[in-house]
């Protein structure tokens, strides 16, 4: 009986381990993150290659100064994709809409071309299309300005047709 209830233990240990694993390669951080020109690779969906970069934004007229997460979304195959997700979003280390994560405003679509890329920039078109950009932290804050940082994002219910 011990052994059973030992063996039990041993493979209980190994499944969350595992399980913990699962979650480490999907849920990327960002705390680190400095803006940068290179794009990094989060995944790739059946020929669609997801990339991001962290970008210094805003003139400080039409935009404020910001941080934001840019997107770089490219077809590596001969046929056209289409990639649609949720976006998951860690704001200091919480979960900042995971108990809203139904709505609209997190779910994004992205088509594309054969061998097509499209990638988000500091332009003001980009800001409005959130599936090319998240908003990191403003650079300079005003009173009642929240001052809270993006610290880890994760795609999810990821398809492509």
């Amino acid at each position: 009986m011990k052994r059973l209830l030992f063996i039990g233990f041993l493979l209980l240990g190994m499944t969350s381990m595992a399980n913990s694993e699962i979650i480490q390669t999907v849920l990327t951080s960002v705390n680190d993150l400095e803006p940068a020109e290179e794009w990094q690779v989060y995944n790739t969906y059946d020929g669609v290659k997801v990339e991001y970069r962290l970008a210094r934004c805003g003139d400080g007229v039409e935009l404020r100064e910001q941080n934001l997460l840019l997107f770089k979304f490219t077809n590596t195959t001969n046929e056209s994709k289409s990639i649609s997700w949720t976006m998951k979003m860690f704001r200091d280390g919480e979960c900042y809409n995971c108990h809203r994560i139904e709505r609209d405003e997190y779910k994004h679509t992205i088509n594309l071309a054969a061998n097509e890329s499209i990638e988000g920039d500091c332009s003001v078109e980009t800001i409005r299309n959130q599936a090319l950009s998240t908003h990191d932290n403003y650079i300079k804050h005003v009173p009642g300005m929240a001052n809270t940082r993006l610290t880890n994002f994760e795609l999810i219910d990821v398809t492509v047709r």
